[in-house]
């Protein structure tokens, strides 16, 4: 039996952030910003503590939380600005080194 099997079993408190971190994951990945509520119900009924003060967190700004894990997204036209303020930072930077170094 391996190792975090042992560890679940012998730690209920364990098991259940385990299972609820896992819920989260899924409803990130999958976009199920609907089933958020519920999750937040259950962590706060009966998760350890630091998975319950996260719930809470969640509940302080449930629409926008919602809506993050509902709306598509996209940093597209934000990351290709960066990405060109990233590039002339190196540029500026190789054309300085190439003044001093005179």
């Amino acid at each position: 039996m391996p190792c975090w099997v042992q560890v679940r079993l012998a730690c209920p408190d364990i098991t259940r952030a385990c299972d609820l971190a896992r819920a989260f994951a899924d409803l990130v990945r999958h976009q199920r910003g609907h089933l958020l509520l519920e999750w937040i119900r259950q962590a706060e009924q009966d998760a350890p503590k630091p998975m319950e003060g996260f719930a809470g967190f969640l509940r302080q700004d449930l629409d926008a939380v919602t809506a993050g894990l509902t709306l598509p997204w996209s940093f597209g036209v934000v990351e290709g600005h960066v990405n060109r303020v990233i590039l002339w930072n190196q540029r500026c930077q190789v054309v300085c080194w190439c003044i001093t170094s005179r």
